[in-house]
């Protein structure tokens, strides 16, 4: 049992700093070769993920230290020039990092992860952005799932607003419930966001719609709206 839990808290330390010197060296030159490298390195701490490995103290404390982790990987997914597979991997990247309590609060904190996920949704009427769209969704569901927040400041405001706009107008079941989810996480015993809801101009048309939920096919979708019709 001690040599599993240790096999499963590696400290990764020397993976993140890989990570944050090719990060440094993409961001000053923005060659293939450097994009290959970062590529490299974001591959490494998902494949230290997918087997499972959580993060030990010794590394939780290198990530939150090092602020060109902490802005490098977040940045990778605001520019529109940045390649799809790039972006797909950095949200990886960074669902796993904030699957961790403590680096999430102090991701959120110290660094502008929320306002750059609010940006990306922004564009994500950008093809090169669309694929990616069902990811950072899920990515927000994870967050707000795991996140209080005290109250809906501007980047908040943007993910609800957009949330709304997605349960109201979006065709894609996945899209609909991942945003419904990020709704009922922020407004569950929250006033302020509660009160924020109440005061949209599509306010009405959002609790229709989450009325007419009610006789949707998907459980999901019926248990979310009624999470979120009680709290409104």
């Amino acid at each position: 049992t001690t040599f599993f839990k240790k096999n499963l808290q590696m400290d990764l330390c020397p993976v993140f700093q890989g990570l944050a010197s090719s990060l440094v060296a993409y961001k000053r030159e923005s060659t293939k070769d450097k994009q290959k490298d970062c590529e490299h390195q974001l591959d490494l701490v998902l494949t230290h993920s997918s087997n499972g490995r959580q993060l030990s103290a010794n590394s939780k404390n290198r990530i939150m230290a090092d602020d060109v982790i902490m802005c490098g990987v977040t940045s990778l997914i605001e520019k529109r020039s940045q390649p799809c597979h790039l972006i797909h991997k950095a949200l990886m990247v960074l669902s796993y990092l904030t699957s961790d309590k403590d680096i999430l609060q102090y991701l959120c904190t110290r660094s502008p992860l929320m306002a750059k996920l609010a940006r990306f949704l922004e564009n994500s009427t950008d093809p090169l952005y669309k694929s990616c769209l069902l990811q950072a969704l899920k990515l927000l569901q994870q967050i707000t799932y795991m996140l209080t927040v005290a109250c809906p400041n501007g980047c908040i405001e943007d993910i609800l607003d957009y949330s709304v706009h997605t349960t109201l107008s979006e065709n894609s079941a996945e899209n609909k419930i991942a945003s419904l989810e990020i709704i009922s996480n922020l407004s569950y015993t929250n006033i302020s966001v509660q009160a924020y809801l109440k005061g949209l101009s599509n306010a009405n048309a959002l609790n229709r719609m989450l009325i007419y939920n009610m006789k949707d096919e998907s459980l999901a979708v019926i248990i979310l709206s009624l999470s979120i019709l009680s709290s409104l």
